[in-house]
């Protein structure tokens, strides 16, 4: 049913429980597996002589930490992965482009166990689900961080 399943991770403790699942979800299905993780970007607004300017900060070390921990993710998820990439930007647009990219026919992420009824996917999986253009797993790690 799915060829190709995109799993984007946030490397919170409950991002395990989601791990475990999609892994058994890419054997059932005898998918393609990528995993990605987007470190948002910090920007600095400055006032220059043309007016206001927004300035991408890139963050290094948290660029770094993403690739050992998607190393560490690759170690302990028991399927090949197709491809593991950091990525730099919004999570929810970054997380979208990217399934397109790589022709993705299903998104999987987590979901903190958070409350109000508000927050119950988050802003990064609500933003995915209304932009993807296929289908989207979120699930519930029953863990609030």
């Amino acid at each position: 049913m799915y060829k190709h399943i995109l799993y984007a991770t946030d490397f919170s403790k409950a991002s395990l429980i989601t791990e475990n699942k999609v892994a058994q979800i890419s054997k059932q299905f005898d998918s393609q597996l990528s995993v990605i993780h987007v470190v948002n970007f910090n920007s600095t607004v400055w006032m220059g002589a043309g007016g206001y300017f927004v300035l991408a900060q890139l963050d290094e070390e948290n660029l770094d930490n993403s690739e050992k921990a998607l190393k560490a993710c690759k170690d302990r998820i028991e399927v090949d992965l197709t491809h593991t990439h950091t990525l730099q930007g919004s999570p929810k647009k970054e997380i979208v482009n990217y399934a397109m990219e790589i022709g993705a026919d299903l998104i999987v992420l987590g979901s903190h166990g958070h409350r109000q009824v508000a927050d119950l996917l988050g802003t990064t999986a609500t933003g995915v689900l209304h932009k993807a253009k296929c289908d989207v797993l979120v699930i519930q790690s029953g863990e609030e961080d």
